[in-house]
């Protein structure tokens, strides 16, 4: 994106908006000077700009569904920064309980550990969900996984039964990832605010997935046929179900869960962190969700902000 202002961001949105009842929009109206039109991925033929014929956007009736999910406060953008940012801003001026935040496009998409997340318009999921809890931050630590756990379950309830986890946050098959989970969080008093990010790969052009350097997959080429809303409402209900769980039981409840999940357990695998690297065997996660290593020299526990985790190779 050339810019990446935010009144540029609005403006984008604005013209997007148009895709909600037309599948193309005149040349003339594209603001050539935010962003071309594939580079949010679109096509741009025959003096107009066009949806590929994998894109779904969100309909009015889609924005119904949404806004009728039990117990949840809704908003749907056609074009952001990021969703998490979005609700990082407001968790400072009150609770984000509830706050279910999807947008269609993210300009400025985010992983862990500050990696960049490609999100075509209307062929990917960019949501994020807001939970609160006066528990302390310590005790909610495997929100991440608890949320990958969620996010696991959905896509496999609707066809992507190959589906796995690589901890902390990547969801993936054969090591292609599909999907990953960025969480955040402020503290306002007794109060812990917290931000949970997911961004799933539905529809993906070859030329996009040849242009990210990692290797990955999406829900349509492992069979999901399920809409985008429908996905996004059956995440929401199991990542704040999950969190519910993990504020009065801790993550105690989900460790045998993880361990069936989580593509790399019993594997010899490098963790990366700060430079260095630890080799060992993958034999468990602990009671905060820490991976537990079982290296030459004894076990040890990393905590998911501090490194990565990596198979070793053969």
């Amino acid at each position: 994106m050339i810019s990446q202002s935010a009144d540029d961001i609005v403006l984008l949105s604005g013209v997007l908006d148009g895709f909600r009842s037309l599948d193309k929009l005149p040349l003339a109206q594209w603001p050539e000077h935010v962003c071309s039109p594939e580079e949010v991925g679109l096509v741009s033929a025959e003096g107009s700009v066009q949806l590929p014929n994998t894109a779904e956007p969100l309909t009015a009736s889609c924005l119904q569904s949404l806004q009728s999910f039990p117990g949840a406060r809704v908003t749907v953008v056609s074009a952001t920064h990021s969703t998490n940012s979005d609700l990082m801003r407001e968790a400072v001026n009150g609770s984000v309980r509830g706050r279910l935040h999807v947008a269609e496009h993210q300009a400025g998409g985010r992983g862990r550990r500050g990696r960049q997340w490609i999100s075509p318009f209307a062929r990917c999921i960019a949501m994020s969900v807001g939970i609160c809890t006066t528990r302390p931050v310590l005790a909610m630590q495997g929100l991440g996984l608890v949320t990958g756990i969620a996010v696991c379950h959905t896509l496999r309830s609707l066809g992507a039964v190959s589906i796995g986890l690589k901890w902390p946050n990547d969801l993936v098959v054969e090591g292609r990832k599909v999907a990953g989970i960025l969480v955040e969080h402020q503290q306002f008093g007794d109060e812990s605010r917290f931000v949970v990010g997911v961004g799933v790969n539905v529809a993906l052009s070859d030329l996009e997935i040849s242009s990210i350097p990692q290797p990955v997959t999406d829900l349509r080429r492992l069979g999901v046929s399920a809409s985008r809303v429908d996905i996004v409402k059956n995440m929401a209900q199991f990542i704040n179900e999950g969190a519910a769980l993990l504020e009065a039981h801790g993550f105690e409840p989900f460790r045998d869960r993880f361990r069936e999940l989580h593509v790399l357990h019993e594997s010899e695998c490098v963790v990366l962190g700060a430079g260095v690297e630890t080799h060992g065997r993958v034999v468990d996660v602990g009671a905060s969700g820490e991976l537990i290593l079982d290296t030459g020299s004894g076990r040890r526990a990393f905590v998911s902000g501090e490194v990565s985790l990596r198979r070793s190779e053969q």
